[in-house]
């Protein structure tokens, strides 16, 4: 029985080619990441940081062309940071367009904008690009931690009020689940 498992698990389990074939499918030509297949016209910050990183593994692995990873984590990066707003204090919006204009409906989010810069700092290290890690620690070192942190937890994030033109803070901290602990490791906090 346990062969006939092994077996089924080997089969179903695609080749290297596909993964980087379906990577590919849902990097943009600027180096971003749609959140998912079905929709080409929505970007994730999160969904970016981390298909570069697949691509820097995919390219050290020699699944795909490395110049191609590097160009991806590059653009990526700068194209997300560039259309990130001021007032977002280094916050990235989980939701873009294909340019980095925020989506109407996404938050400001603080998992995601650690997951984002997770992924560029580890896909960084992968393709051995110390002056580009630099840069990218840079920017991360400008986020204004203390603005969405509550009593010494991070709050899952903000939206923005049309109205009043001020941030409206998600009530929730990243206190006590898995996910959260990226976010202070990130940011080199206390969990």
């Amino acid at each position: 029985m346990l062969i006939y498992s092994l077996l089924a698990i080997a089969i179903t389990i695609p080749n290297e080619a596909v993964l980087v074939s379906r990577l590919t499918n849902l990097a943009t030509d600027n180096g971003m990441f749609v959140d998912r297949a079905s929709d080409h016209q929505t970007v994730s910050c999160a969904a970016t940081g981390l298909g570069n990183l697949a691509l820097a593994i995919a390219a050290d692995r020699g699944w795909c062309d490395r110049e191609f990873a590097i160009k991806s984590l590059v653009h990526g990066f700068d194209n997300t940071v560039q259309a990130n707003p001021p007032e977002n204090r280094g916050w990235l919006a989980h939701f873009t367009d294909i340019h980095g204009k925020p989506k109407p409906y996404s938050e400001i989010s603080t998992i995601d904008t650690a997951l984002f810069y997770a992924g560029m700092l580890q896909a960084a290290d992968i393709l051995n690009m110390p002056e580009f890690k630099t840069r990218v620690q840079e920017e991360l070192n400008k986020i204004d931690t203390e603005f969405v942190m509550r009593n010494g937890y991070f709050t899952h994030g903000f939206y923005w009020d049309e109205a009043s033109k001020k941030a409206n803070m998600i009530e929730y901290t990243w206190s006590d689940t898995s996910e959260g602990i990226i976010i202070y490791r990130v940011f080199n906090k206390p969990f």
